[in-house]
C-alpha cells in the first residue's frame, strides 16, 4: 500500500514538471484556485486508488493475469458512448454546464494536470465512469489495462502536443483541443465516431488554410505590365457657321 501511493505522488510530481514547463502554461493566466483544486481532486483520487486496491484484494479472487480483450475494447466503447451523450448534455444545458462543468473551461489552452482541474461534482460523475462502473465488469488484469488506457489518453488531450495517441482510432490532442477552444462540438473523448455520427465534430479550418502555399500567386499577376502612354485628347473647336441673310 505504501508502494502504491510513493508511486501516485511521484507520477502527479512528474505531470506537474510537465506541465509548468509547457508552452501553454507559460503563455496563459491561471485561475486563483488552480492549484488548489489540483491538490484536492489529486486527494479524491488518491482515496479512489486506495479504495480499489482494497476492493481488488477482497472480491476479485482469484485474481486473474490474463487479460480479456474483447471485454476491455468493450467497456472503453461503452464508456465512451455514456461520456460522449453526459459531456453534450452538460455543455447544452446551461444550468448543469455552470454548476459542473465551466470550471474545467475556464482554460483554454491546455496542459497535462488540467486533465483533473473540475468542479467537485464533475469529478464525482468522471469517478463512476472511470472506476464503479469497470469494477462491476472486469477482472483485475482488466482494470489496470482500461484504467491505463482511459487516464493516460485522458492526459495526453490535454497536453497539445502533435504526435498521435498510439492506439489507432483513439482521438489527438488537437481534438480535445478545438473542444476547449471553439467549444460546441468534439464531445467525444476516445473515438470520433458520435462526433462524426451527430455531426458534432469541429472542422479544423486553421489547419486545412495552412496547407495552401503562402507563395502562391496568379499567373496573371506576375507577368511584367508595360504601362501605356497617354495620349493627349484632341480638342475639338466648333465651327460656328454663318447665317446667310
Amino acid at each position: 500500500m505504501k508502494l502504491i501511493i510513493i508511486l501516485y505522488f511521484l507520477a502527479f510530481f512528474v505531470l506537474y514538471c510537465f506541465t509548468i514547463n509547457s508552452e501553454a502554461y507559460k503563455k496563459r493566466k491561471n485561475p486563483d484556485d488552480y492549484f488548489y483544486v489540483l491538490c484536492r481532486n489529486m486527494i479524491i483520487f488518491l482515496f479512489v486508488l486506495l479504495f480499489i486496491v482494497k476492493y481488488i484484494q477482497l472480491f476479485i479472487t482469484p485474481i486473474s493475469f490474463t487479460p480479456d480483450i474483447l471485454k476491455i475494447i468493450g467497456a472503453i466503447m461503452l464508456f465512451d458512448t455514456i461520456f460522449y451523450w453526459t459531456h453534450r448534455m452538460i455543455h447544452r444545458t446551461p444550468f448543469l454546464k455552470k454548476n459542473i462543468h465551466e470550471t474545467h473551461h475556464e482554460i483554454f489552452l491546455t496542459a497535462p494536470l488540467d486533465f483533473i482541474y473540475e468542479d467537485i461534482y464533475s469529478i464525482l460523475i468522471h469517478l463512476n465512469l472511470y472506476v464503479f462502473f469497470p469494477l462491476l465488469t472486469l477482472n483485475f488484469i482488466d482494470i489496470i489495462i482500461y484504467l491505463v488506457i482511459v487516464i493516460s489518453h485522458h492526459i495526453y488531450t490535454h497536453c497539445n502536443v502533435n504526435f498521435e495517441y498510439p492506439i489507432p482510432l483513439f482521438i489527438n490532442s488537437r481534438y480535445h483541443s478545438l473542444h476547449h477552444t471553439i467549444g460546441k462540438g468534439n464531445y467525444s473523448l476516445i473515438f470520433p465516431f458520435w462526433d462524426n455520427y451527430m455531426n458534432t465534430r469541429i472542422k479544423d479550418e486553421p489547419e486545412k488554410a495552412s496547407n495552401k502555399p503562402k507563395t502562391w500567386k496568379k499567373e496573371k499577376d506576375t507577368k511584367k505590365k508595360t504601362p501605356k502612354k497617354k495620349t493627349p485628347k484632341k480638342k475639338h473647336r466648333r465651327k460656328h457657321r454663318k447665317k446667310n441673310k
